[in-house]
């Protein structure tokens, strides 16, 4: 082969090998720039930021939501409340994540504790060397290897480190009040969604009643325009008033499937799961007195979680103000370390030799000057503290009103009951009677068309009324922080009970 085409060959190579290079290394730049390129926020605020392709595609299945439709409930059974609480305690997603909080909690106060331990540290190594030189001087080679083991411990900081056990202890009390709270907030939610929705089916029953009365309201109407002794007037405002009423009826429809879905939601279940419960049975008590709220004030304050952890955050921000102003004072560390080297050589002249190294320390540092940022870290930490401070002040008045709120919203909403049943049955007679005097010619149609809807708001309002009975008894339990998976069924006797008791306490009698 010529010279010619040995020089032509190599260009050929040389050139492939520059574009396989260019291939190599550019190509996937210009995909990878592609790519961030299409990660940028729009070029204007009116337009929506689009994914890129490859976004769609390596998508992975939503586990989350796969696990959420795993799990099933018998939709063939109707469960009663307690029932329902206690499966919303298994499954409620916001319990289990104030359950992780406290366990991470505990774990950073397992990591102050450990700072009351010395801190040690073992490592080896080996090395190898080969010197070639000339030939007089012959190749040496040679290896050493060891071990070491280091130990040192904070001897004293001025309260720092004791401050920072006592800050992560407090932490974790607030996590454990928090996740008490989630409970009791919990059971709260399922016992307002599990009324809610025993609202709706009576609120749809009710409007079925108003079909039903309005529907002999119009057929009481047409009997009479057949005859010729009404008007055609008359029909036509009774089928507007039964069309009403019928739309009424859808409207409540939807409400019962929302109410499903809320309650569902509250249980840890996806909205769509087909749910069925059984009426309330529950007997409130409507003996409290103005002194029963005083007594129920001062429970709350001492048995609210959520108090108890602004407490306990309150000691978390008074230790942490310790720990802020132990760094303007020095800090002592003692320690020591161990080693032992091994070193062989090998040519000529060998040798085998090992050798020992003790080291002993003790070590005091202070921040002299850092800019003032140890001494504005320490009146940050003092304002905050001081702060939870004014923090759980409004805290416990928010309490306070709390109960006393919840407490006059229960009398009230026992009180509404009471006039609502008596409405419910003056308006039941009320219709009947006008309905009657209407088939007779004594009454208009105006009249019973009034009597109709005066029925239809009684039952309403009676509806509205027990669910607002059940409501407020439940969120009084709440506010004074006794409510809890024992108290779900019969707690009148239980409060009454208790109450007892802390009249008993406040005489200084048996406790």
């Amino acid at each position: 082969m010529s010279r010619r085409c040995l020089i032509g060959l190599a260009h050929g190579a040389r050139e492939r090998i520059i574009i396989y290079a260019f291939s190599f290394l550019f190509v996937p730049m210009l995909f990878l720039t592609a790519g961030c390129g299409s990660l940028k926020a729009p070029k204007k605020s009116d337009e929506f930021w689009v994914p890129p392709k490859w976004e769609k595609t390596t998508k992975k299945p939503d586990d989350v939501w796969l696990a959420l439709r795993a799990k099933k409930i018998d939709s063939s059974k109707e469960f009663d409340l307690l029932e329902l609480v206690n499966i919303a305690l298994r499954n409620n997603p916001a319990i289990l994540q104030a359950w992780y909080d406290a366990r991470s909690a505990y774990a950073k106060l397992k990591q102050a504790e450990s700072t009351w331990y010395p801190q040690v540290s073992v490592s080896g190594d080996w090395t190898g060397d080969k010197k070639v030189a000339n030939q007089q001087s012959g190749s040496i080679k040679s290896s050493s290897y060891g071990g070491s083991a280091d130990a040192s411990m904070l001897a004293f900081d001025f309260g720092g480190r004791s401050g920072a056990i006592r800050q992560a202890y407090n932490d974790l009390i607030a996590a454990n009040f928090t996740f008490n709270q989630i409970i009791q907030d919990t059971i709260l939610q399922v016992e307002s969604e599990y009324f809610a929705l025993y609202s709706a089916k009576a609120n749809r029953l009710a409007a079925e009643a108003d079909v039903a009365d309005a529907e002999k309201t119009l057929f009481a109407a047409e009997e009479k325009y057949k005859t010729g002794i009404g008007v055609q007037l008359d029909v036509l405002q009774a089928r507007a008033n039964y069309d009403e009423t019928r739309y009424a009826l859808e409207e409540t429809k939807g409400s019962l499937e929302s109410a499903k879905a809320s309650l569902a939601t509250s249980l840890g279940f996806p909205a769509d799961t087909k749910l069925a419960i059984t009426d309330p049975s529950w007997e409130v008590p409507e003996d409290m007195t103005r002194q029963d709220v005083m007594v129920l004030i001062e429970e709350g304050l001492r048995s609210r979680p959520d108090i108890a952890s602004s407490k306990a955050i309150l000691r978390s921000k008074e230790a942490a103000a310790a720990i802020a102003g132990s760094l303007l004072w020095p800090t002592l560390d003692v320690g020591g370390s161990i080693e032992k080297r091994w070193v062989q050589t090998f040519g000529d002249n060998k040798s085998y030799n090992h050798d020992y190294e003790y080291t002993g320390f003790l070590k005091a540092s202070w921040d002299v000057f850092d800019g003032f940022n140890n001494y504005a870290g320490m009146k940050e930490a003092r304002a905050e503290r001081d702060a939870q401070r004014r923090q759980l002040e409004q805290d416990e008045l928010a309490a306070s009103a709390d109960v006393w709120t919840k407490y006059y919203n229960l009398k009230t909403a026992i009180s509404k009951l009471k006039y609502g049943e008596s409405f419910f049955k003056n308006a039941e007679s009320s219709f009947e009677l006008t309905l009657d005097s209407y088939r007779a010619g004594l009454k208009s149609v105006l009249d019973i068309l009034y009597a109709n809807s005066q029925l239809a708001e009684a039952r309403s309002n009676l509806v509205q009324s027990k669910n607002d009975m059940y409501t407020a008894f439940v969120e009084l339990l709440h506010a004074t922080g006794s409510i809890s998976v024992e108290n779900v069924p019969g707690y009148a006797g239980q409060l009454s009970s208790s109450q007892d008791q802390q009249k008993e306490d406040r005489k200084g009698g048996p406790k």
